[in-house]
């Protein structure tokens, strides 16, 4: 056939039957591969093949992870994200939790953000050490970029967290970090609404001069506020620390 009819014109030197023989081949490979390739995307993968190539891409990310590859980890996840919306399951928390460690690696802080949010929905809040350190590392990417209003939830996780562990100490940092948030919304509602115990916080790890601060500056919101009476409460609380101080 065509191909004893190259070797043919390969040896007699024909070159321009070798390179129609050539050209043929090419042809019909090209041919091939299109058909091939037509196939391919005619045919779309069954529920459990996507399910198992899922299971592959984060059986690949957590590989990747292992050995702090994160841009291939995050690629990997991608993947696997995209044919879990296909089979429209909800990832669990512990891959998501993954996810937004490689994008707080990499730097992506925002996106890391968005998907811890969808962590804290699946365990209503804060679970063990490992999940309160990644939103840590989120918050003060978040502070470095001023993103104050994605803070604030997050900031009154660990406040509820650091509650639960009886870590005053902790709290006091976090109210400190909640009250400079909400400062920056230019809000005056949420910073009376979320901080009015900080004081208690403050009088518990023996900060007196923090709980006078603290005091005179709940008063002056509660008087622009209207709030006339209670104003008058703290800023007589206030009077009386510093009688002490």
């Amino acid at each position: 056939g065509v191909g004893q009819l190259m070797v043919d014109s390969v040896t007699s030197r024909d070159i321009p039957v070798v390179q129609a023989c050539a050209l043929i081949f090419a042809i019909t490979y090209i041919f091939l591969n299109l058909l091939a390739l037509g196939k391919t995307l005619g045919h779309s993968a069954s529920p459990d093949e996507t399910r198992d190539e899922a299971e592959a891409l984060l059986q690949m990310a957590r590989s990747f992870a292992r050995a702090r590859n994160w841009q291939e980890a995050k690629v990997s996840l991608d993947n696997h994200l995209q044919l879990l919306q296909e089979l429209k399951r909800t990832p669990q928390a512990e891959d998501l939790q993954l996810y937004v460690k490689a994008l707080i690696e990499l730097g992506e802080i925002q996106q890391a953000a968005h998907h811890l949010d969808g962590v804290r929905r699946q365990k209503d809040g804060l679970e063990g050490e490992d999940l309160a350190r990644m939103v840590r590392d989120v918050v003060e990417g978040l502070e470095k970029e001023q993103a104050w209003e994605t803070m604030i939830p997050l900031l009154q996780d660990l406040l509820n967290y650091a509650r639960q562990q009886l870590d005053r100490n902790e709290m006091d940092r976090l109210y400190d970090k909640l009250e400079q948030a909400l400062e920056a919304t230019k809000e005056e509602d949420r910073p009376v609404r979320i901080c009015h115990s900080h004081p208690e916080i403050k009088r518990a790890i023996g900060d007196v001069e923090g709980e006078e601060r603290l005091l005179s500056k709940l008063g002056r919101l509660h008087h622009r506020r209207g709030d006339k009476e209670m104003a008058n409460q703290l800023y007589q609380d206030t009077l009386r620390l510093r009688s002490n101080m």
